[in-house]
């Protein structure tokens, strides 16, 4: 497939968001430096946090009063919001917490040409409180990084499984990885995983093992509406301290580079 016939592919990123404001700013943030240019961004936002108000039409948002019952069901009405929206040939997760580096969305579309779902090979770990990055192999892990042909669920009605396990993520991967084409792409990683998040602990702190079906409602109650104003606000994107000191410190100057090119030599991280 020719650059100019991949460039119109439309992409829909989907992000659900609970409590985080500085994060989901981020977020949007990251999303307006990606280099693909035919792209959208949905957000869903079940803690009532924002107005349903965006100055770019490439980012759409919508707000519920409601939590909703699990993880799963909030991705799986994003995906049929994007659906319904813009037609989209590819769909990618963007969860709010981690950082995309500017051609992201650039590797998916270039990844899913000849496959229906693109793992990359590695990924990028970066811990915030120590300043630290390692790399690691993605294999049935890092759902943050996940991306696939929206015609899986258009002609073959794939969706995340509706349960409150905490291992849902894990189970969605191995049924698309297991049942469709998959292109392990073996490039520089474009995917940084952050942990911890800084703002709200991250959810996974709350789950006791894969079949855990209490840890979403435990986040719930953790963070309830005093984490955040009690009035709605605008969304604005902005870059945080945290992935601001990633590009200048990490990638603007290369380092990245130095580490992943120690990993592929060594078979070991570099910090």
């Amino acid at each position: 497939m020719e650059k100019g016939t991949r460039m119109k592919r439309r992409v829909a990123c989907l992000c659900p968001t609970f409590m985080r404001p500085r994060c989901t700013a981020n977020a949007v943030a990251l999303f307006n430096q990606q280099t693909y240019e035919n792209r959208f961004l949905y957000i869903l936002d079940d803690g009532n946090t924002y107005l349903e108000e965006s100055d770019d039409p490439r980012v759409k948002i919508k707000v519920s009063e409601d939590r909703f019952e699990s993880l799963p069901a909030k991705y799986n009405y994003l995906l049929d919001w994007a659906l319904k929206d813009c037609d989209p040939h590819i769909i990618v997760v963007w969860e709010n917490d981690d950082i995309f580096l500017p051609n992201h969305l650039e590797q998916c579309v270039t990844g899913l040409v000849h496959a229906d779902v693109l793992r990359f090979a590695r990924v990028f770990v970066y811990d915030p409180n120590t300043k630290k990055v390692r790399v690691e192999p993605v294999r049935g892990n890092f759902h943050g990084s996940l991306a696939f042909k929206a015609d899986l669920a258009t002609s073959k009605k794939v969706r995340w499984p509706e349960t409150k396990a905490a291992g849902f993520d894990l189970k969605f991967l191995n049924e698309l990885c297991s049942t469709y084409r998959v292109n392990i792409l073996d490039v520089f990683p474009t995917y940084v995983f952050r942990f911890p998040c800084t703002e709200t602990i991250n959810g996974e702190c709350f789950m006791n093992g894969l079949d855990d079906i209490t840890w979403y409602d435990r986040y719930g109650i953790h963070f309830g509406r005093k984490c955040c104003s009690q009035e709605k606000i605008k969304l604005q994107p902005k870059i945080d301290e945290e992935t601001n000191y990633f590009f200048e410190v990490f990638y603007g100057p290369g380092l990245l580079h130095q580490i992943i090119a120690y990993n592929i030599r060594y078979n070991a991280n570099l910090m």
